[in-house]
């Protein structure tokens, strides 16, 4: 059995971005996933009304989305499922701060919530898999360090053995992730693969930041940093990862 794994920074609408605004770049992403045809989808950097414009992958997928502002709404991290392969059957969202429970709690350093979303599905009637999307700290090392103690304590805290794959916006290299993750999980990416997150720039991009984790049985079939441009545009400032994982077990 495989699953395509996809993780993806959108980029959050802002007018900022100018020519890169999420409005002109909707049509790019949703052909990226078309051609790829992931399984799971993490996005990272989404909010209500950007989910409204990919209304067109609810006919094939279904999600789970909480934002991560007190009200639940504002930027999330949703996680997006085949609907024909799977069904949920648990969902919850967690805070990365000492007070994981308090929807909307934050290092005042970092001034932004920060957010785990995580899903329990079942394979065609069969195992269950574990889900788990995030995007970490950028401005506050504190924060950050914060954010990966409580993520990973959140992770290993679950009380039935179910495989796990973790993917998100890590805002941090695979090195530094290390000293953070159980030895259970293991990376899709390494340093030879390159860069993900490219600020609009293109090209080979300017840091390795967007990860793909997975426990055993699972098996890393391939991955790829897909940074190839759908109808000749950028579709975020972020290249997405794709990963074919297999449980031969």
């Amino acid at each position: 059995m495989q699953i395509k794994v996809m993780t993806f920074n959108l980029r959050v609408d802002v007018p900022v971005d100018g020519i890169h605004q999420w409005r002109h770049r909707v049509p790019s992403v949703l052909l990226m996933i078309d051609q790829h045809q992931p399984d799971i989808i993490f996005f990272q950097e989404v909010t209500p009304a950007m989910m409204t414009d990919l209304q067109a992958l609810e006919q094939i997928y279904g999600y789970y989305f909480v934002g991560r502002n007190a009200d639940k709404l504002g930027e999330g991290c949703p996680i997006y499922f085949r609907k024909s392969l799977f069904q949920i059957k648990l969902a919850d969202t967690i805070w990365l701060t000492q007070t994981p429970r308090t929807p909307g709690s934050l290092d005042p350093e970092e001034g932004y919530p920060r957010i785990a979303s995580e899903v329990i599905l079942q394979y065609q009637k069969g195992p269950l898999y574990r889900f788990v999307n995030t995007h970490l700290a950028y401005r506050s090392k504190k924060a950050k360090d914060m954010n990966m103690k409580v993520l990973f304590d959140f992770i290993q805290s679950f009380p039935d053995p179910i495989p796990t794959i973790l993917g998100g916006d890590f805002n941090e290299s695979i090195q530094v992730i290390k000293k953070y993750a159980p030895r259970t999980l293991l990376f899709a990416l390494t340093s030879e693969h390159g860069n993900t997150l490219h600020d609009f720039l293109g090209g080979q991009g300017v840091s390795q930041i967007d990860h793909i984790l997975y426990q055993l049985p699972f098996k890393l079939t391939s991955v790829e940093v897909d940074r190839t441009l759908p109808l000749s545009m950028l579709p975020s400032d972020h290249y997405p990862v794709i990963g074919v994982l297999t449980d031969e077990s």
